[in-house]
């Protein structure tokens, strides 16, 4: 998506010299990716397909943090008035409906195998927050980011000690 892009040229452009790779399980997001890439001029991200739910998933990749913005409205809450009419229109399910179970697979499949120090994930219900602290030991801080009207957004965590801990700083702008 080009929010999605936006993100990559803004880490990208912050960090230039690091390496950037968005991974996602549709190829139209992929293709769309590609072209957002081409079009803003940015070199140092690399899209491919792939599975959260694959353990294989990042096939020995290293990372420092890991960004992910999985379908996080609840089946029930999609069908309700709660989620505006056009987004089940324009939005593909595939990208929205999800629960906590996207959240084990992210901490299981990509946040620890890839030895990362931090996490941003993007959410919108308290049991996805618990399920993801329930995953990690002591050594994480793990906290949560609401939007300007106190609704909640994201979730973030990282290694205590780690240079990931000025994850901690974005608390103080909500």
């Amino acid at each position: 998506s080009s929010a999605a892009s936006d993100v990559y040229k803004r880490q990208a452009d912050l960090i230039p010299h690091s390496q950037i790779k968005g991974i996602d399980i549709c190829q139209d997001a992929l293709d769309l990716a590609l072209e957002n890439k081409t079009s803003l001029g940015i070199s140092n991200v690399e899209f491919v397909k792939g599975d959260v739910f694959d353990g294989n998933i990042l096939d020995g990749t290293k990372f420092d943090l890991i960004t992910a913005n999985p379908p996080y409205v609840t089946e029930e809450s999609y069908y309700s008035k709660d989620t505006e009419e056009s987004v089940r229109i324009y939005e593909p399910k595939l990208a929205l409906i999800g629960d906590t179970e996207f959240y084990t697979a992210l901490i299981e499949n990509v946040v620890k195998p890839s030895g990362a120090d931090g996490f941003i994930f993007e959410l919108a219900e308290e049991n996805q927050v618990q399920t993801t602290k329930n995953l990690l030991n002591s050594n994480w801080k793990v906290t949560t980011f609401t939007d300007s009207n106190g609704k909640l957004r994201c979730v973030f965590g990282y290694k205590v000690g780690s240079q990931m801990q000025i994850l901690g700083n974005l608390k103080s702008l909500g």
